[in-house]
């Protein structure tokens, strides 16, 4: 029990390191929360900072999902223990008041760990709906829902199925914000001058 919560509580501060805002801070000297959306995902520092930071960031906030969820081992119900403490730290962090970002690269991580083919699966609805329509925010959404139905579908862990139902309910609450403005056709979509930008660095 004690290794348990030791794990969940290692799991926890993990995914609280407020990867956007330091990033922006150290290397821009930009606090996001007061740019753009005011998030500190990845997201925001794209739009705020430009594609290398946003890469960067989505980059650590990947990273300490996985780093997190490690924390589980072996142990299916531990697995899904860190990488629910991972998420809750993401999106309310210790370091920020227990506020924070929306826990979609974060849960990325996590889901490499846990399903790797679930991860790839929901990696490429969510790509596919970003170039279909511009908006991260659906397509975040969109891909946090298939997630579950994936796991299912391959017969996981039941205790990662549990943990995937959660998670797409804190993933959705986090962008309750986003569905108003998806619902009313305010919600800002990715500049196309952008994308073009980036197939020509390619």
């Amino acid at each position: 029990m004690i290794n348990y919560l030791l794990c969940v509580m290692g799991a926890y501060l993990l995914g609280s390191i407020p990867s956007g805002l330091w990033l922006g801070k150290l290397l821009c000297g930009t606090d996001l929360r007061r740019h753009g959306s005011r998030n500190i995902g990845a997201t925001n520092a794209y739009r705020t900072l430009g594609a290398r930071m946003g890469i960067a960031v989505f980059v650590a906030d990947f990273l300490k999902g996985v780093a997190a969820t490690s924390l589980g081992g072996n142990d299916p119900i531990l697995l899904a223990l860190c990488a629910a403490a991972a998420i809750v730290g993401h999106c309310f962090s210790v370091f920020l008041g227990f506020r924070g970002g929306r826990g979609v690269a974060t849960g990325f991580g996590v889901m490499c760990c846990l399903s790797l083919p679930v991860a790839v699966a929901a990696a490429v609805v969510w790509a596919v709906l970003v170039f279909a329509t511009r908006l991260v925010s659906l397509a975040s959404i969109v891909a946090a829902l298939t997630v579950p139905i994936l796991l299912w579908w391959w017969q996981a862990p039941s205790a990662f199925l549990i943990f995937a139902t959660l998670g797409v309910i804190a993933i959705i609450f986090q962008h309750r914000a986003n569905i108003g403005r998806l619902l009313r056709g305010e919600e800002k979509q990715i500049e196309r001058a952008k994308l073009k930008r980036r197939r020509k660095t390619k």
